[in-house]
């Protein structure tokens, strides 16, 4: 049986990006085991995903990623792919036993890897390069791994996954989702900025909001904002209703951050808020975006962001 490994562990948007590649290697190698590394909080939906093997890192630290090197070393794979740049990615790769590899070395850690050139190295019969730039699209690079490797990955796309019935929707049909913070502070917004933005469109628009995130997002003072201005809040849902929230929405609006890849995949109505990242590397539907100024956090620029709340909800 033919054995492929898939390599993230950098955040949950690439392990979801990467996973694109599963439907076109299956394809390709048919039949074949696939095997992925990530880290563990992926599991919430790689679970839904037709992987036959999966590594979960449970964190970053040396000995948990010494124990899973130790596990891939025991298994000899026909191709090893890692479609994102970082460190972790990069040592495990270098430690698969494989005759082919596709995939980044990166050892030393990039601030903002994502606005640098990266180059990708074929390891097989022909050693190949490929020059990863900023404004590429995601999926166009994995794309192009994959074709550089001999798998057709003409049509590519955000995997899908099955969704509720309508009916049985746990979200109100007028509801605007917002999801506000990202793991890098410069992709996210503060708790300031988006109770100003939940006023301003309240203001406007005979709407309801949901403000959309994981517990460490929501600070004590927000929380008691949000419940004096009916604003109410999600907090970690299970997939399948996360899955829900953000395709039902009258409106979802997120930083760049995972959930954000489901919206576009889904191409709902969505808008992407982006600061440091680029929206046409990030989003197929890259004109359902907005760029901030960014700092420490984002600095949103609140009129551009309730004209293209207009544009939606009128």
């Amino acid at each position: 049986m033919i054995k492929i490994l898939i390599i993230s562990t950098n955040a949950l948007g690439d392990t979801y990006l990467s996973s694109a590649a599963i439907e076109p290697i299956r394809r390709f190698y048919n039949p074949c085991e696939i095997h992925f590394v990530t880290l563990e909080n992926a599991k919430f939906f790689l679970g839904h995903l037709a992987i036959d093997k999966v590594f979960y890192l449970k964190s970053k630290d040396i000995v948990p990623i010494l124990k899973i090197m130790i596990e891939i070393k025991k298994i000899n794979y026909n191709y090893v792919f890692s479609f994102f740049p970082g460190v972790i990615n990069s040592l495990i790769y270098l430690y698969a036993k494989s005759q082919k590899k596709a995939g980044f070395i990166n050892l030393v850690r990039k601030k903002q890897w994502y606005n640098n050139n990266n180059k990708a190295i074929f390891k097989d019969k022909i050693n190949k390069q490929f020059i990863w730039k900023p404004e590429m699209n995601y999926l166009s690079r994995i794309s192009k791994i994959l074709q550089l490797t001999g798998i057709d990955s003409s049509e590519i796309v955000k995997p899908i996954f099955p969704q509720k019935n309508k009916d049985h929707s746990i979200i109100d049909k007028n509801m605007l989702t917002i999801h506000f913070k990202a793991r890098d502070k410069n992709r996210s917004l503060t708790d300031l900025d988006i109770l100003k933005i939940c006023e301003r469109i309240l203001q406007k628009h005979n709407v309801k909001i949901c403000l959309l995130g994981v517990e460490k997002d929501f600070s004590i003072t927000l929380k008691e904002e949000c419940n004096k201005k009916n604003i109410c809040f999600m907090i970690e849902p299970l997939f399948p209703d996360l899955l829900d929230i953000i395709i039902n929405s009258k409106l979802y609006i997120g930083v760049d951050s995972f959930p954000l890849h489901l919206a576009d995949a889904y191409n709902i109505n969505y808008l992407g808020i982006f600061g440091p990242t680029l929206p046409n590397a990030v989003l197929t539907n890259f004109k359902k975006s907005v760029i901030f100024d960014y700092g420490e956090y984002l600095n949103p620029n609140f009129p551009l962001l309730l004209e293209k709340v207009e544009e939606v909800l009128n």
